[in-house]
C-alpha cells in the first residue's frame, strides 16, 4: 500500500482543513465529525485525496474499491509525470502563448496588453464593443473581468504594459445558455499515447450561476456530466454547495438531464486534434465554447480539476489515465 506523505506547505495547508471538511460531511451522513475528521485524514495519507476534495468531490461518499482507482489531486501528480514533459507545459499555463500556438481553433480577435500600448488596446475593446480581461497565468477563473466600451480608456492605462490579455467575448450557441452571465464551456480530458491516438477520457459541461462571469465550480459553477458517446448530459449536476445533486438548473427550469450538446462531434474532433500539437503534453483538459457556428477552444489545463471524479457512476478514471503507453 503506498502512503502520500505531506511534501509542501499546500499539503500542510490541506490538512488542516481536514476538521472543517468533516463539519460539513457530518451535516449530509449523520456520522460524527470525529469519524469524518479521522476518515478524511486516512484518505489523504492513502489516497492523496484532498480535504477539499473529501467533501466537494463528495469522496466521503465512495466505496473503499472506488477509493483505489479515483482520481485524486496526488495522483495526478503520477498522470502528469508519466505523460507530461514539465518543460513545455508552460505553454498551456501561459495565455498569450497559448493564443498564438492555437490560433486556428481560438476563432476570435485578442490582444496580449504587455506588449501593446494604451492606445491598441483602447481600439480593440471599442472595435469588439465586450471583452474579457484575463491575467496571463491565471487559473480557476480568478482575476477574469468583464471589460465594456464605456470602460475603454480606463482599462487601456490599465492593462498596458502588464500581464493581462483581452479576448473579444464569445457568442455562445443558444443551446448552451441557462439564463447566467458567463459563457458555458465543456472540459473535456484527453490522453494521447504514444502511438499519437488521443483517448477522451471525461467530459463535464460547466455551467455558471447568476452573474458570475465564470462558470468555474469554484465560483459557483454546476458542472454535469456529459456521455462521451451521444454528447448528452447524463446525471445530476454537483456544486461546492456540498453534496447537492442538481437535475433542473439554478435561475431556470431547464431539467438538465438528457440535454444535447450542439456540434458534439466536431467538439471532438476539436480535442482530437488539439492534443497533437504539443507531443511532449499528453496529458490534457481542454476547455471548449460551442457557438452558433460551432466549438472554439478556451484553454488546456494540464491540471484539471479533481472536482470531476465524482460525476456521474464511472469511477476509477486513474486507473484509466495510467494505462495508455
Amino acid at each position: 500500500m503506498e502512503l502520500y506523505l505531506p511534501r509542501s506547505k499546500r499539503d500542510l495547508k490541506d490538512l488542516s482543513k481536514a476538521l472543517e471538511s468533516a463539519r460539513f460531511a457530518a451535516k449530509l451522513t449523520g456520522k460524527t465529525v470525529l469519524y469524518h475528521w479521522a476518515d478524511a485524514i486516512y484518505c489523504f495519507f492513502r489516497y492523496g485525496c484532498s480535504p477539499l476534495q473529501y467533501y466537494e468531490g463528495s469522496f466521503f461518499k465512495l466505496r473503499s474499491f472506488d477509493r483505489d482507482e479515483a482520481y485524486t489531486r496526488k495522483r495526478i501528480q503520477k498522470v502528469r509525470a508519466r505523460y507530461n514533459d514539465r518543460k513545455y507545459e508552460y505553454l498551456l499555463g501561459c495565455k498569450s502563448e497559448f493564443n498564438k500556438l492555437f490560433a486556428d481553433f481560438i476563432k476570435r480577435d485578442w490582444i496580449d496588453c504587455k506588449t501593446a500600448s494604451a492606445a491598441e488596446i483602447e481600439n480593440f475593446i471599442k472595435k469588439t464593443g465586450r471583452c474579457l480581461m484575463k491575467p496571463t497565468d491565471g487559473s480557476k477563473g480568478k482575476g477574469i473581468k468583464e471589460i465594456n466600451i464605456e470602460d475603454a480608456k480606463d482599462a487601456s492605462f490599465f492593462c498596458a504594459g502588464n500581464d493581462y490579455i483581452l479576448e473579444e467575448f464569445i457568442q455562445q450557441h443558444p443551446k448552451m445558455c441557462f439564463n447566467n452571465k458567463s459563457v458555458n464551456t465543456l472540459r473535456m480530458m484527453t490522453v494521447m499515447d504514444s502511438s499519437g491516438e488521443a483517448h477522451l477520457i471525461k467530459v463535464a459541461f460547466r455551467c455558471g450561476i447568476g452573474d458570475a462571469v465564470v462558470d468555474n465550480f469554484c465560483a459557483g459553477g454546476v458542472l454535469y456530466p456529459v456521455d462521451i458517446q451521444y454528447g448528452r448530459i447524463n446525471g445530476p449536476g454537483v456544486t461546492n454547495s456540498l453534496g447537492q445533486q442538481v437535475f433542473v438548473h439554478p435561475g431556470t427550469d431547464t431539467y438538465m438531464i438528457g440535454q444535447e450538446i450542439p456540434f458534439w462531434e466536431q467538439a471532438v474532433e476539436m480535442v482530437t486534434e488539439t492534443s497533437k500539437r504539443i507531443p511532449p503534453v499528453r496529458f490534457v483538459g481542454w476547455d471548449i465554447a460551442i457557438t452558433s457556428d460551432g466549438p472554439v477552444l478556451i484553454e488546456g489545463n494540464q491540471y484539471p480539476g479533481v472536482i470531476f471524479e465524482p460525476l456521474s457512476m464511472k469511477h476509477g478514471i486513474y486507473k484509466e489515465m495510467m494505462s495508455y503507453k
